[in-house]
């Protein structure tokens, strides 16, 4: 589970897991940058986890975990995301769809970035744009 932690000058994301009965096995609290803002994150094949890092308007970048919640890497796309939304997988890896209000989106647009298993970002974004 992510959510963050708020207060003057102590943002961070804040990371849990829980056993199948709900109990709390390890929580940590991380300066990751921007406004420390987590989206989604999915369970990687290794037992550990990646999530989505938005900054509100600015690129977006994947955080990778280890099983006990220590960050093993980020990758910044170009990208500039308004909110990362949903971690799918596919047999190249994974696909995040997220959403920019970078131009020419009149509003909102959907981006969908394909990630490698290693977190490798495709330099591409199918962009589709909504009136």
């Amino acid at each position: 589970m992510s959510g963050g932690v708020f207060g003057p000058g102590s943002q961070a994301v804040w990371l849990l897991k829980f056993s199948p009965k709900g109990e709390t096995i390890w929580e940590t609290k991380q300066k990751l940058g921007g406004h420390n803002f987590m989206g989604p994150i999915m369970e990687s094949p290794d037992q550990g986890f990646f999530g989505v890092l938005s900054d509100g308007e600015g690129p977006m970048v994947v955080v990778k975990f280890d099983s006990n919640g220590k960050k093993v890497w980020e990758r910044k796309h170009s990208q500039r995301l308004y909110m990362a939304n949903k971690i799918l997988r596919n047999d190249k890896g994974y696909v995040i769809l997220s959403y920019t209000k970078k131009k020419p989106a009149q509003y909102i647009d959907a981006l969908l970035i394909q990630m490698d298993w290693d977190g490798n970002l495709s330099k591409e974004a199918l962009r589709k744009n909504f009136p």
